[in-house]
């Protein structure tokens, strides 16, 4: 064509299959004759082509971007991204289409749920309409990764591309802390406290879910208005994490409920723990006492006034009374009022001992207990005293410890009592009856109606330790001003078994045989004996280990000690067990002997069905992995051990499915490997 002012005039150019309409640029390329090119949009001004424009033929494959999957935990999951995948012009129909993650640090599924390097989506005409595959972050190692997930087939002649990347952390580097939770207190039974609060915070987190609890008596919420629950499940991006969580208290028992909230997740290696602390309560009521009224020889009206009911319903009111000053309240005599009127209560005693001061104090009960007002007193009209007397009881000698002895017997006889319960004991030692097959109680209450009173009462001797139980059983009640005491005198003999420590026998390196031998069985049957033992010297019995043994003759036992740690000193001790408790020995020790150099097979061959032992000395700690092969090289057991010290003495079950046959025992890390050859039958 020819330019003429900045216009070009084109005429005679032929372009298949295109068509331009007024006003339309065309972006042509020419070169003079100096071979300079340039690149123009050219306006096509009156001019009318006609072109037709070929339907595309080319097949493709389109799929939507994933973002970063940030900081994950090395060899643990992220939460998974979805890319979606459409498809048009598709060859080869029916065929599939191939993923294929970059490296092991990634995954790729077509259903969420298997996964792989590699999955497939199958098409079944030309168009694939959107479909869903799935990709995730898998750290092998710590430090940045990033690649590409490629889908391949269809017809397309370049693979299409979805760039991945994440960061690989270790799990102690991911951290959350805790603002402490204000305490509940006391809060009243089925009511609810709070909400109060605290604040997470974390660095360095996998996109792993924060778990918040459970806590007995707590719920949780992320939000002040609800709603609560016993636990929260929070999920989050990888990284820095800031929360909230409201807490409220609902106790449903009058109990401590102090404990820890315990917040996992987040790729966090150790749980953090919130104190909470709130005790349910049913709080008992509030009252006091009154000025006692209308006193006579024989008769007084006591009163009360109850200034708060608590937490619920009072259920039962009235008071206790003795004649005891600073009696302790629930020890005294009770008598149930049944005259509430606003919150003023009384009652009116009667058989009361004449010239005879009185103690009381109101009380008031609802579901959360009972409580005492302050203690008054009044003194009754002056009459004739009253007055008890006994006679002697039998001695009971010397009695085994733990055992019986009785009953032995004496009579008590009152003059002049009032109508208050007699009370006999207690002394230590000794227990009381009204007849001689009892039943027997620390503490024996009469109950009479006064005047003239006679009972025999029954006594039983049970020492519990070795020594002199001599003594005076108190008599009180029934109106007397002073104690009544009956003399007693009983002694505790030695009731324990008497036993030896012996040697040791056939010391291996992490088993033992120890014996023991007893001396006296004492004053009972034996029912347990063994040895107790321990890596500490002097300990103290009672805080060993025990093995008991079942292999006494003639007197001599011996225990098997098993999971012993070897080339280490253990103490031990003899002891026996019979009614009047657990004797020992002395102490004595032994040495377990050194695990042999190298790899080392007890029991070959090896039994299916059946332990086998093995160890292995001059090791480093570190992961180690026990495995068996088969002559094919072929895994047929395995067993990973985490070793903390410089050897492995350890055992396994052959599995009874084995055929018989020669194997091979390996023992290997990164770093190390050494192998035995193992016989099964």
């Amino acid at each position: 064509g020819n330019a003429t002012a900045n216009r070009v005039s084109l005429s005679g150019i032929s372009i298949p299959g295109l068509s331009l309409a007024n006003n339309q640029y065309l972006m042509i390329k020419w070169e003079d004759s100096n071979h300079v090119t340039a690149d123009h949009g050219l306006s096509i001004d009156d001019v009318s082509i006609n072109w037709t424009v070929s339907a595309a033929t080319n097949p493709v494959i389109n799929a939507t971007a994933v973002n970063d999957f940030g900081n994950v935990v090395i060899l643990t999951n992220s939460a998974s991204q979805t890319i979606t995948v459409t498809g048009s012009n598709l060859t080869g129909v029916p065929g599939n289409i191939t993923i294929t993650s970059p490296s092991t640090d990634f995954q790729v599924s077509n259903n969420n749920i298997t996964w792989g390097q590699s999955t497939s989506i199958q098409y079944t005409s030309a168009t694939l309409a959107a479909r869903n595959i799935y990709v995730r972050f898998t750290p092998q190692t710590i430090g940045p990764k990033s690649g590409n997930v490629t889908l391949s087939g269809g017809g397309i002649t370049t693979s299409v591309t979805v760039a991945v990347s994440g960061n690989g952390i270790s799990a102690s580097s991911a951290s959350i802390t805790s603002t402490t939770l204000n305490a509940f207190g006391n809060v009243c039974l089925n009511l609810s406290a709070g909400p109060n609060s605290f604040t997470l915070t974390g660095n360095n987190l996998s996109a792993s879910d924060i778990t918040v609890g459970p806590l007995n008596g707590f719920t949780f919420s992320t939000s002040s208005g609800g709603p609560y629950t016993s636990s929260l499940t929070l999920t989050h991006a990888a990284g820095a994490y800031s929360q909230m969580i409201y807490v409220n208290f609902n106790p449903t028992t009058s109990a401590s409920y102090n404990g820890n909230i315990v917040i996992n997740g987040g790729g966090i290696t150790l749980a953090v723990n919130v104190i909470a602390q709130g005790t349910g309560v049913n709080s008992a009521p509030s009252l006091n006492s009154s000025a006692a009224s209308a006193i006579t020889q024989n008769s007084a009206t006591i009163s009360g006034v109850i200034s708060s009911n608590g937490c619920s319903a009072i259920s039962a009111y009235g008071f206790e009374y003795s004649t005891t000053n600073g009696f302790t309240p629930g020890t005294g005599t009770r008598v149930n009022s049944t005259n509430l009127i606003g919150a003023g209560f009384s009652y009116n005693l009667t058989a009361l001992n004449a010239g005879t001061t009185y103690y009381y104090v109101s009380f008031a009960t609802n579901a959360g207990g009972t409580s005492y007002g302050n203690q008054l007193n009044f003194t009754t009209v002056a009459g004739a005293p009253a007055n008890l007397t006994a006679t002697n009881l039998l001695a009971f000698g010397s009695v085994c410890v733990n055992t019986t002895a009785g009953p032995n017997s004496f009579d008590l006889t009152g003059s002049n009592l009032s109508a208050a319960t007699v009370t006999v004991g207690p002394l230590s030692g000794y227990s009381f009856a009204r007849s001689a097959a009892g039943p027997f109680s620390s503490l024996l209450a009469i109950a009479q109606t006064g005047g003239n009173f006679n009972q025999t009462v029954y006594v039983n001797f049970n020492p519990n330790i070795i020594g002199s139980f001599d003594g005076n059983i108190p008599v009180n009640g029934g109106g007397i001003t002073s104690v009544y005491y009956v003399a007693v005198s009983g002694s505790g003999s030695p009731s324990g078994s008497s036993v030896a420590t012996l040697d040791s026998t056939d010391i291996l390196q992490n088993s033992v045989v120890l014996h023991g031998a007893i001396t006296s069985a004492g004053c009972s049957a034996i029912t347990e004996y063994g040895i107790e033992y321990s890596g500490v010297n002097g300990f103290t019995p009672g805080f060993g280990i025990k093995v008991s043994a079942n292999n006494l003759n003639n007197n001599a036992f011996s225990s098997q000690v098993n999971g012993l740690v070897q080339n280490s000193v253990y103490y031990y001790r003899a002891y026996a067990k019979n009614a009047g408790g657990i004797t020992y020995g002395e102490q004595k020790f032994f040495v377990t002997n050194p695990i042999y150099a190298g790899l080392i097979i007890y029991s070959t061959p090896a039994i299916r069905g059946n332990n086998v032992r093995y160890s292995l000395s001059g090791i480093k700690p570190s992961h180690y992995t026990l495995r068996v092969f088969n002559m094919l090289g072929q895994i047929v057991f395995q067993k990973d051990m985490n070793v903390q010290v410089d050897f492995i003495d350890d055992n396994f079950i052959v599995p009874g499915s084995l055929p018989v046959g020669l194997y091979t025992l390996q023992i290997a890390n990164p770093e190390f490997r050494i192998q035995k050859p193992l016989i099964i039958q």
